[in-house]
């Protein structure tokens, strides 16, 4: 099954048990100095004991002023070199390989630094005017490269990987946009690279494999083009490279680097791939590349099809960190799917958070619990009612430390709010992959079901329950506005319930409000968005708002911004702007977005009379998706 993924393959002298790769992602687990911690190791080993065969770092710096996050691990000098032999330890004694991805952030370096560098004093979007660099300066920087590789050698690392690409500085150096030099590294923009590339051989031996990481194209007028990343390759590999690996985008074109679930490529490779397939028609090297893959059989088909030799797993194996020995053992459907929700990889690493993942509790808690719970010293009989996100954690979790668990849904299916209609619009299909897993898991772990069961304070008393958890759910909010009752709310709106006209005013344009807004301005409806704030989507990540901003644009979405709502009748709604101007606006329907508020009737009727009582996610407090499945971990693993 899947012999391409798992097939072994040479990298230099080095030889890899298969071609799974997890992608150099920044997790922030170090030290204020950039020193390895405990907690970084850990995450970096439970993805080799989960079969991954090249284990990847996120950039480590070559020079402490090369930021380009607020923390990034550092291997700059030989006195903060302690903990990396571990580190590599800790992955060569699962049978993986390690990668060290040296790097320096250029003029995208964080507000931190007293100053960035560049190329040229030329900044990127949004960013402050860097300073050029020195000839000097440049072949210090070549030397720094050089020496963190040579310390990456000695500490056992099987490889370093050199950041060039993703708008950092070594892509500031050949890319159109930001080179605008006139001396050698302006007449050869790629002779930066091709330096750097040498002295690590120089220094480390001809042997010791060099991976380049590269941009294919970053989808910005003027800058790289796949035609430049062609002749950047080929140059790389006459000059000693090992391996090539692609990707796309800068910050400007952020989404395309990091895709959000409003972009899922479903069907077919997505942009990475399609970059890496031609880079390989010009190298003879192994070529590493992949973006958005879930199933083992998409990374088996980029492989089959010639896109790439080696494949990119990130936010996938942050999901899933066993994702390789599952597929290897055919046990796919017991995979844990990314929702691709950003909400605590790329958000939580661009503020300089700790990185964790939605639907994995786990992640970022591998240095106490690993992957797994430990069994509970006591044992209890547990009632979880509600079969949300939430709901269905902390009864898995509670069922696997061996308490006897019984989950109460008023439904048929599991799944909750978040399946029955988070999941409708066809552009957040892939929250489906929430409910699937929790289907194959909670049997797997003698969770009792008492599914479309109507769980009241009476019944889960007569179960003689030890602990209650609940997980009820929130329901929409209704304002105070006066005709309130004439419009119909986002929940049924989008289950169908009601008739929903041509011309549609939206009011609230939070998270709910504008993707049910896109939803319907994709079935060519006039829509309008009316918000009482000074902006929309403040409740997303900065990454997932932006896009959902430039769908609802693109889709001739209407927003109406510092605007209340001050009366809804018939065929209109009433509107006044911030200088207390009314105007009117035509509609056929008018779909209420304006939060949402606990489902707490049951709490209040249990308090006092359950042993141990908690309520979790939205009949909590209404949030998201993440805030549900955590409480529910920890709901459980405290019990």
């Amino acid at each position: 099954m899947y012999e391409k993924l798992f097939e072994p393959i040479q990298i230099g002298k080095v030889k890899l048990k298969n071609r799974i790769v997890l992608s150099p992602m920044i997790v922030h687990d170090v030290g204020s100095q950039g020193e390895v911690t405990e907690r970084m190791t850990r995450y970096y080993e439970e993805r080799a004991r989960g079969g991954t065969g090249l284990i990847a770092t996120g950039t480590v710096l070559v020079v402490p002023e090369g930021r380009l996050l607020a923390r990034n691990p550092s291997i700059a000098s030989d006195d903060i070199t302690y903990g990396w032999t571990r580190f590599v330890d800790s992955i060569h004694f699962h049978e993986a390989r390690a990668c060290i991805q040296l790097g320096h952030g250029g003029s995208q370096g964080p507000s931190m630094l007293k100053e960035v560098v560049s190329a040229s004093a030329i900044p990127r979007p949004g960013r402050r005017i860097p300073r050029e660099l020195t000839i000097s300066e440049i072949e210090e920087l070549i030397e720094a490269f050089g020496n963190a590789a040579l310390r990456s050698k000695i500490v056992g690392f099987d490889f370093v990987e050199v950041h060039g690409a993703n708008g950092y500085l070594i892509q500031q150096f050949y890319s159109p946009l930001t080179n605008r030099r006139t001396d050698i590294y302006g007449a050869d923009r790629n002779l930066f690279a091709v330096q750097i590339l040498r002295r690590i051989k120089e220094k480390c031996g001809e042997d010791y494999p060099v991976i380049f990481g590269i941009s294919g194209n970053e989808f910005v007028p003027g800058g790289v083009t796949i035609e430049d990343a062609k002749v950047l390759a080929a140059r790389l590999e006459e000059n000693g490279a090992d391996a090539i690996r692609v990707t796309v985008g800068t910050y400007e074109t952020l989404d395309r680097m990091i895709s959000p679930i409003y972009l899922a490529v479903s069907e077919g490779f997505s942009e990475f791939f399609k970059a890496a397939k031609e880079i390989k028609k010009v190298v003879s090297l192994p070529v590493i590349g992949g973006s958005e893959v879930q199933e083992p059989s998409q990374a088996e088909r980029a492989i089959e099809e010639g896109y790439v030799d080696l494949v990119l797993l990130g936010r996938a194996l942050v999901t899933d960190p066993e994702w390789s020995k599952k597929a290897r053992e055919d046990r796919v459907d017991e995979i844990k799917k990314c929702i691709m929700c950003l909400e605590g990889c790329a958000a939580a690493s661009s503020q300089g958070r700790n990185a964790w993942c939605s639907v994995n509790s786990f992640h970022g808690w591998e240095y106490r619990f690993g992957i797994s719970p430990e069994p509970a010293q006591v044992k209890k009989r547990v009632a979880v009612v509600g079969g949300g996100p939430g709901g269905m954690e902390a009864a898995l979790i509670a069922a696997q430390r061996g308490h006897d668990v019984t989950l109460i849904e008023e439904d048929n299916e599991l799944g909750g709010t978040v399946e029955k209609i988070g999941a409708i619009p066809p552009f957040k299909k892939m929250l489906h992959h929430i409910a699937e897993w929790y289907r194959v898991q909670l049997p797997k772990a003698g969770v009792k079901l008492e599914l479309g069961k109507r769980a009241t304070a009476d019944y889960i008393m007569e179960l003689k329950p030890d602990a209650v958890i609940l997980a009820t759910g929130s329901k929409p909010l209704i304002p105070d506005i006066p005709g309130a009752e004439k419009a119909i709310t986002a929940d049924d709106a989008l289950l169908g319930k009601v008739h929903v006209g041509k011309r549609i005013v939206v009011v609230g344009g939070g998270l709910i409000g504008g993707e049910t807004a896109l939803f319907f301005a994709q079935q060519e409806k006039e829509v309008v968005i009316v918000e009482i704030l000074s902006d929309i989507l403040r409740d997303l990540d900065i990454l997932s708002m932006v896009t959902l901003q430039r769908l609802l644009a693109e889709s001739n979405v209407r927003i109406m911004v510092n605007t209340a709502v001050e009366q809804i009748r018939k065929d209109e709604v009433v509107i006044r702007d911030r200088f207390g101007c009314k105007a009117t606006i035509p509609t056929d329907t008018v779909v209420l977005a304006v939060g949402r508020i606990p489902n707490s009737e049951l709490e209040e009727q249990l308090r006092g009379k359950a042993k141990e009582l908690r309520a979790i996610g939205d009949c909590a407090s209404p949030r998201k998706i993440g805030d549900a499945i955590h409480e529910g971990f920890a709901a459980s693993m405290f019990l």
